[in-house]
């Protein structure tokens, strides 16, 4: 699996280095595998964007994370399991 990062919406499914330049982000939308798995999303320096553990998963479950404004990069620092993520972009 790899990484998607064409167009307005982001599909990322593998912790990396997603971009290290600056990207203002709409939002973010997290689907876990299972509950108790674990997101982490930081910028370059290390700030966290986003860190959530699942409380439950499954088809109807997902997490939502507003932004609306530029972040300095974007690093999917943790991703347990098989979620996925999808940032949507401006």
């Amino acid at each position: 699996m790899s990484n998607i990062t064409t167009g307005n919406v982001w599909k990322l499914d593998t912790a990396e280095l997603v971009t290290a330049n600056p990207v203002y982000v709409k939002r973010i939308r997290y689907l876990p595998d299972a509950e108790a798995d674990q997101l982490v999303i930081t910028d370059n320096g290390g700030n966290e964007i986003w860190n959530q553990t699942a409380i439950a998963a499954g088809d109807d479950i997902d997490y939502w994370l507003e932004v609306e404004g530029s972040v300095n990069g974007i690093t999917v620092s943790t991703l347990t399991a098989s979620g996925v993520v999808w940032v949507y972009i401006r």
